[in-house]
């Protein structure tokens, strides 16, 4: 793997090896790198003895239910309860602290942190900091980590691995995906892994629910700059008619990059306070969804990036299908 930042594993092993607890963090809205990075490393941590808890603001997505460490993971109301001593705070695929938990930023200098992520716009906010934006996910590196600390990889941390790689590579096809991660996905299968199988629960297990609200989104896709880019939203009355929950979502605005021609993919979702609008962008193009992510306030990758605008959903719509045009030329 190729780093243009330099990595102190050294270090991160030696908060690792002497924090008697771990308190794993994963980003709001957890998706399939933070959840299998999470389970995997919170395994690890249980086998060599420490005291391990895991979670984030947010719940579990069903989806992800296959996950072994599904039952340990918590929803932490704020980073207050986890500054404890003799703990380390792990702060995984999350590239700033207001991702993370409320009050994260109160951390006593006592109460060490390490950050491991991917995220080309992470701010380096931990006392160690393992990033690498060329990784293809978070996995990756916990993969290097594990491998340096010569940890034992089991049969259902393989899973959670290979889950957290093959959806943060976009099933192997994102630009980041490298021979190193082929390689890695390798041995995941030469620890147990089934591909078939893994295939069918991590992507076959959508809900019909879930089935129907997808179709409200594509009847109502928008073609934009010469059929380049497509632009579609979910209302929050979308959710009660169909059933859907909300993390059924994950995934669907790379369904819109599966259209011919288009290398450009915007999908808008109303929250509950109709206040606020996500903003989920996909770019396989010259336009970099991240660029236009931090024009808003938010960030990710060249290809796979989000945001969040405070505004009515018909002025996002309005907005975000303006600044594509005006891009795309």
């Amino acid at each position: 793997m190729i780093q243009s930042l330099p990595i102190d594993w050294a270090e991160a092993q030696a908060l690792l090896r002497k924090a008697k607890r771990w308190a794993i963090v994963v980003h709001e809205k957890p998706d399939g790198d933070a959840l299998g990075s999470g389970a995997a490393l919170t395994s690890w941590g249980r086998r060599l003895g420490k005291s391990v808890c895991w979670g984030g603001t947010d719940p579990f997505p069903a989806i992800y239910d296959f996950l072994h460490e599904k039952a340990s993971y918590r929803r932490f109301p704020n980073a207050l309860e986890l500054f404890q001593p003799d703990t380390l705070i792990v702060c995984l695929d999350t590239s700033n602290q207001a991702r993370s938990l409320a009050g994260m930023e109160e951390r006593p200098r006592e109460v060490p942190l390490l950050v491991i992520d991917h995220h080309r716009d992470n701010e380096r906010y931990g006392d160690v900091n393992i990033v690498c934006p060329e990784a293809s996910s978070t996995a990756e590196l916990l993969w290097d980590l594990a491998l340096k600390s010569d940890w034992e990889i089991d049969r259902d941390e393989a899973l959670s691995l290979y889950t957290a790689l093959t959806t943060d590579s976009g099933r192997f096809s994102f630009s980041s995906t490298t021979p190193y991660t082929h390689r890695m996905a390798a041995a995941l299968l030469e620890r147990g892994v089934e591909p078939q199988t893994a295939n069918r629960i991590i992507y076959n297990n959508r809900s019909l629910a879930a089935l129907n609200l997808w179709g409200k989104v594509f009847a109502r896709t928008m073609s934009l700059s010469r059929g380049q880019a497509l632009l579609s939203w979910i209302e929050q009355s979308d959710f009660s008619e169909s059933g859907a929950a909300p993390e059924e979502t994950e995934g669907l605005v790379n369904e819109l990059m599966t259209v011919k021609n288009v290398s450009f993919a915007v999908l808008l979702t109303e929250e509950r306070d109709l206040a606020h609008v996500r903003v989920s962008l996909r770019s396989s193009g010259d336009v970099a969804a991240g660029d236009l992510a931090a024009r808003w306030g938010g960030g990710g990758h060249r290809q796979a990036a989000g945001c969040r605008l405070e505004t009515s959903l018909k002025e996002a719509i309005a907005v975000v299908s303006r600044e594509i045009e005006a891009l795309h030329g």
